[in-house]
């Protein structure tokens, strides 16, 4: 493209020599104005630029601070520099890394379909499907942190429950909870393991509770049901030798069989 330019004009030009050249000068300016390219621009200065695309082997945005900083567009991907050192990059595969940062958004997901992890105002939710998923929510029960287990039909709760004043586990859904070890299972407290009822506390084999079996047992301090006469197999009537504990012969008692008793449990 011709570049403008005043050259070729006489020494001492005329009138119509010089409107010549100005409307010549004119077109060779519109004409380049309208068709910008390489070998017109150099470098441009400008506030605003309006472009359909740009293209570039590399852009680099500097911007108006002291320290220098730049964010620069190239075959890498996207990188932010602060002046210092790269604070934020982005590469051509979408992986993301921020240093020193803080990356903040409504809602952040790592798929858009799921299964997928949300992270949405203050909780984090794990999901494998839109009715089974896990939440961690850090206000569940006024400002009381949990983790929230759904599976469809039931929800189950870990966390500090104020209405009890403890940390717990709860299915508000009902269902069972399972506890299993390939080891023991130890409980430690400095208090007392609670149930509300010896009819809550069961056999896994026979399903028999302990109330029951607490029921089949003796009761210490009570009294056994009268018994009739008792012999110990000797007859009522004869006459048996009594020793001392030196073996001599104290004379002979006459036995009788004891009368009706009961006796009182240990």
């Amino acid at each position: 493209m011709p570049v403008p330019s005043l050259n070729n004009l006489p020494p001492k030009p005329t009138f119509s020599e010089i409107e010549s050249k100005i409307n010549e000068l004119v077109a060779e300016l519109t004409n380049t104005l309208l068709n910008l390219d390489s070998l017109n621009v150099v470098s441009l200065t400008a506030d605003h630029v309006d472009a359909g695309t740009l293209n570039a082997g590399k852009v680099t945005v500097k911007l108006n601070i002291n320290n220098g900083g730049y964010i620069t567009i190239d075959s890498n991907g996207i990188t932010v520099n602060n002046g210092t050192k790269n604070t934020f990059r982005v590469d051509l595969n979408g992986n993301v890394t921020a240093e020193d940062g803080t990356i903040t958004g409504g809602i952040i997901r790592t798929s858009a379909t799921n299964p997928r992890i949300e992270m949405t105002g203050n909780r984090i939710k794990i999901l494998y499907d839109a009715d089974t998923w896990i939440e961690f929510n850090p206000e569940y029960l006024t400002g009381f942190p949990v983790i929230n287990f759904h599976d469809g039909t039931r929800d189950f709760y870990v966390g500090y429950f104020p209405s009890v004043g403890a940390f717990a586990i709860d299915g508000v859904n009902g269902g069972p909870i399972q506890i299993n070890s390939n080891s023991d299972i130890q409980l430690n407290a400095d208090g007392l393991l609670k149930v509300p009822d010896w009819l809550y506390v069961a056999n896994k084999v026979t399903n028999q509770t302990l109330q029951a079996a607490l029921d089949s047992k003796a009761v210490k301090g009570a009294s056994t049901s009268t018994i009739g006469d008792h012999n110990h197999g000797i007859t009522t009537g004869r006459y048996i030798m009594t020793y001392d504990s030196a073996g001599n012969q104290l004379g002979l008692q006459l036995w009788s069989a004891s009368g009706s008793h009961s006796h009182t449990q240990n």
